[in-house]
């Protein structure tokens, strides 16, 4: 049901809801295929996002061929270093700059913060960090950028993130419901505003 229609690293977290989709439960997944399938990054979006994902530091970032990338894409963004065909590619400072995106993601086990970007003097020219427009990725059983059947919900997040005057899923909804369906365990409201925060 879902195969295919993704790109390469999206096809275990969507294998897994397959799961779930023919285990009897085609009504506990079928929640998450028309939002996913219908997301930003096939859409028109004028004006898309220049994004830079911070992975295990600050200047370690998702190249052109790592799932991260993907989700970016999908999210209606534009991967700042998708030219890199490494996996976790190394950059300068000079380099960081000199993309200038306008917005910055940082990775739940990034050696940085958010707080770590908006800071560092040294990046206080960036748009994300003038604008404040940096986040860190939500996290709960797994990171959500991991490739697991929660990042199908950081796609959501990421868009919401981007495009927040345009896109509006129902997170904490959408959250309540995927990991009842999944694992059959329902998030409390302290822990939907601790994922959220």
């Amino acid at each position: 049901m879902f195969a295919g229609v993704f790109p390469p690293f999206f096809q275990f977290p969507c294998l897994c809801l397959n799961l779930v989709h023919c285990v009897n439960a085609s009504s506990r997944s079928s929640f998450l295929v028309g939002p996913i399938i219908s997301s930003p990054g096939s859409a028109a979006i004028d004006n898309k996002k220049r994004v830079y994902f911070a992975g295990p530091d600050m200047l370690s970032t998702a190249g052109g061929q790592r799932y991260q990338h993907f989700m970016i894409k999908a999210a209606g963004g534009i991967n700042v270093a998708q030219s890199s065909k490494e996996g976790w590619s190394g950059i300068t400072l000079e380099q960081l700059i000199n993309w200038d995106p306008q917005v910055i993601i940082v990775a739940d086990y990034c050696s940085s913060t958010p707080k770590s970007f908006l800071t560092d003097p040294r990046l206080k020219e960036i748009q994300a960090v003038k604008t404040d427009n940096v986040f860190k990725v939500p996290s709960f059983i797994l990171s959500w950028d991991v490739p697991s059947p929660e990042s199908l919900l950081g796609i959501m997040w990421l868009s919401n993130t981007l495009y927040p005057s345009t896109i509006n899923f129902n997170l904490k909804k959408t959250i309540k419901k995927f990991y009842s369906s999944m694992y059959d365990y329902n998030p409390s409201n302290s822990e939907l505003s601790t994922i959220l925060d």
